[in-house]
């Protein structure tokens, strides 16, 4: 997508998508997925972007291979239906770019 295409997609609902943990402090795939669907569902018909990782906070405490994951799934899930942003912000610069 282009920036301007992008710029006119960025409107209405900004969904932050919360990551899920399970007892392990694993990533808790199924219940993230189920989050992303009822969300998807109930947003039918309104302008709205998914905003993962880094939107919560939770990001410092997930590798990078749980970030990819978490967007994959969550792009997975929206389908195409609504744009998708991925945080990318790290602890540090470098880690960042």
């Amino acid at each position: 997508m282009k920036p301007k295409e992008l710029k006119d997609k960025i409107k209405g609902v900004l969904h932050l998508v919360m990551t899920p943990f399970d007892a392990n402090d694993e990533l808790d795939e199924k219940p993230l997925r189920r989050s992303v669907q009822r969300v998807v569902e109930a947003l039918k018909g309104t302008d709205a972007v998914f905003l993962t990782t880094g939107s919560t906070g939770e990001f410092y405490a997930m590798s990078d291979e749980e970030c990819r994951r978490v967007v994959r799934i969550v792009v997975e899930e929206v389908s195409g239906q609504f744009p998708v942003l991925a945080g990318t912000g790290r602890e540090a610069t470098h880690r960042t770019i």
